[in-house]
């Protein structure tokens, strides 16, 4: 015989059901409620914040909040030169020498330095509405052909959540390369604060927690490192061969239609967004080109790379040009150890005190390889990344 088929179950009444939808909708505001107060504790001040701060322009938004504006001004003249760039600025100055030297020659500058990682134009911008920028100081900023490579946030891989600390939500709809999934991606990113510090709030928790319950040990606070500073290194031997073994293969390498110098590029948009806080406060922006180690130039941009970057510094009257240390004064392709610092420091003092003079392009001497030469196709393959490391490759430490 077949088996008898039970009655359904008994059915909710209307009176049951309403209940039960108004305790879902008391979960839901409750879990969301808890959310936002969660929510509300992220930001600088949040105490995990403290041990897990490991990310540059985080670290350069501790350096601005702890500036005390009537200390910076009590020399005489009372104005700053605000140094704000990549990592590329921070390797070429040392902040505290030239300070030293600025003193010794009773001039009215000061400098204060904050070097980011990958801290083109379109991440730092807002960094200086974090500064006490007044009329009369001087905004330095530094620029680099690879500043403006077409869809650079991209290129580069800069995660959105390290651009959150500097970059304003607004502005995520202006990255070029990004698609409008990626663009909608990051405006649902909100509460704007809570992913902002979220990364680094996230690591001083599992550091606290793994020190004091795993290793019955106190919790030590994250230190600046080289970020507040510069590296000590002399030479990267295994990143030099590592990229001269990629040759053209390297992403670091600029074919000819690698650049974009209109407004649309994000770090173009970026000079014109410092352009602007500049002319609000009744302050000047520099642009300064640091430039990298020739052989950079010779095996890793084309030649016909280069008239559209020259061009666009011959037009660009507030550039001026720094000299180019040898290429053993570099720790890798684009940033100076300790002698080149050195010889670029006292360029620095020289160039503030003799009234920021324009200077001239560094000559390029290196023996040109013939896949570089005018006119000369770009090699299969040339800039497709196939080793594997990121398009600037400042710094290994960019990522928690």
């Amino acid at each position: 015989m077949p088996e008898a088929i039970p009655p359904p179950p008994p059915q909710p009444t209307e009176d049951e059901t309403r209940q039960a939808v108004r305790f879902v909708y008391g979960v839901a505001a409750g879990a969301l409620a808890f959310f936002l107060l969660v929510a509300a504790s992220y930001g600088p001040h949040n105490p995990l914040v403290a041990y897990g701060r490991n990310l540059p322009p985080s670290w350069a938004l501790w350096k601005a909040e702890r500036l005390k504006p009537a200390a910076l001004r009590r020399h005489e003249g009372g104005q700053i030169a605000w140094l704000v760039g990549s990592s590329i600025l921070r390797e070429s100055f040392d902040e505290d020498g030239i300070n030293e030297e600025l003193e010794r020659r009773g001039s009215p500058y000061r400098v204060r330095k904050f070097g980011v990682s990958r801290g083109a134009a379109g991440v730092l911008a807002g960094l200086l509405d974090a500064l006490p920028i007044e009329e009369g100081d001087l905004i330095v900023h530094n620029v680099t052909q690879a500043n403006f490579h077409r869809g650079w946030v991209s290129w580069t891989d800069l995660p959105p959540y390290v651009m959150m600390y500097t970059v304003p939500a607004s502005e995520f709809w202006h990255v070029d390369g990004w698609t409008l999934a990626d663009k909608l991606e990051q405006a649902s990113s909100l509460p704007f604060g809570y992913w902002q510090w979220h990364e680094e709030v996230m690591a001083g928790a599992t550091d606290v927690l793994e020190d004091t319950i795993w290793w019955w040990k106190r919790p030590k606070k994250t230190g600046p490192r080289h970020n507040l500073r510069f590296r000590t290194l002399e030479t990267r031997r295994g990143y030099l061969n590592k990229k001269r073994d990629a040759g053209p293969e390297d992403i670091i390498y600029l074919p000819p239609d690698c650049c974009d110098y209109s407004d649309a590029q994000f770090n173009m948009r970026g000079v014109r967004r410092m352009e602007a806080k500049a002319a609000a406060v009744g302050a000047t922006l520099a642009l300064v080109h640091l430039p990298p180690r020739q052989e950079y130039e010779a095996r890793f941009v084309h030649r016909d790379a280069a008239p559209a970057w020259l061009d666009w510094r011959a037009r660009t009257t507030n550039l001026s040009y720094a000299p180019r240390p040898p290429d053993e004064d570099f720790y890798d392709f684009k940033h100076p150890n300790y002698r080149g610092r050195a010889l670029l420091s006292a360029w620095l003092v020289d160039w503030l005190e003799d009234g920021r003079p324009k200077g001239s392009p560094a000559s390029l001497s290196w023996p040109i390889p013939d896949y570089n030469l005018p006119g000369v196709p770009v090699p299969p393959g040339a800039g497709t990344g196939k080793t594997g490391d990121r398009a600037e490759d400042d710094d290994e430490e960019q990522s928690p």
